[in-house]
């Protein structure tokens, strides 16, 4: 059954972002017939230049930590907040459902002063795997709905899967290198050696090259050309429990969009994006706990 957008009049306020996804979510959002969807974060300096790329409303303390000032990026749009949540509530009385990304702390602060919106907490990775579970199931119970960006974070209560989207204007179908040539990225901290070694024991004979992103970071507007270079990305992500994600990361995902192969956590040959992983899928989807 197709949804039906014209008979929805809806604004969405998403809060905070992680690699991009609140960013791509807005923006599909907003070619939605009724749809109004912004985002708002705390500028903390995110690498590789997502939210420039995106023009995101960051506020960031002027001029110095613990001030009472806060400005809109660079611009000289100025307000006064104890607190970054108090920018968010203020800007939340526009809108009709409140999006957090992975601040859980913020779901009860917005419940608070917007008793009747529905919010939506979007669990994103590594600030659910190492929380307290009492402290989740405290500040997640004011949520009227819960969904989780891959699926191994289904295990930290068993909420909804919402895949990972990707910007399929950027991330536009290429023609890339067809030279057997691979890519294994190193992200952060992820142990290099065990990485090497989870190939080496499962018989993976790519020609592959290994990309230290902590020496030479790509910038996000960047990715797809540098993607599109190989024939295969090796979809490696080495989390800090100990363990590899099972699921697409969103390189992957961004990988397979521009047209390449990606050998992912099975040690098995991906050649297509799996339809669940659609952008326009993934934006119906939301729509539905938005209205439900």
């Amino acid at each position: 059954m197709r949804t039906a957008w014209a008979t929805i009049e809806m604004r969405v306020l998403h809060v905070g972002d992680a690699s991009g996804v609140a960013h791509v979510l807005a923006k599909f959002q907003n070619k939605l017939p009724g749809y109004k969807a912004d985002v708002i974060l705390r500028d903390l300096g995110a690498p590789h230049g997502i939210n420039a790329y995106y023009g995101a409303e960051e506020w960031r303390r002027f001029p110095m930590h613990r001030s009472p000032l806060w400005r809109r990026g660079k611009t000289s749009s100025y307000t006064m907040a104890a607190r970054f949540i108090d920018i968010v509530n203020r800007k939340a009385e526009d809108y009709d459902v409140v999006h957090v990304h992975g601040t859980v702390e913020f779901v009860p602060l917005v419940r608070a002063r917007h008793p009747d919106k529905k919010i939506i907490l979007h669990h994103h990775g590594d600030n659910l795997r190492h929380m307290d579970p009492a402290h989740r199931k405290k500040h997640e119970r004011d949520a009227d709905k819960i969904v989780v960006a891959t699926t191994d974070l289904r295990e930290y209560g068993g909420h909804d899967w919402l895949p990972i989207p990707v910007d399929t204007d950027l991330f536009a179908p290429r023609k890339p290198a067809r030279n057997g040539k691979a890519v294994l990225f190193l992200i952060r901290d992820e142990p290099l050696d065990t990485k090497l070694q989870l190939l080496k024991d499962h018989g993976v004979t790519l020609d592959y090259t290994v990309h230290d992103t902590n020496i030479d970071p790509i910038l996000y507007a960047d990715m797809p050309a540098f993607l599109s270079k190989y024939e295969y990305y090796i979809d490696l992500k080495w989390l800090p429990i100990g363990k590899i994600l099972h699921g697409l990361s969103s390189t992957g995902l961004q990988a397979l969009a521009v047209g390449c192969k990606i050998l992912d956590h099975n040690f098995e040959l991906v050649k297509k994006m799996p339809d669940v992983c659609r952008t326009e899928a993934i934006v119906a989807k939301l729509h539905e706990y938005y209205t439900g």
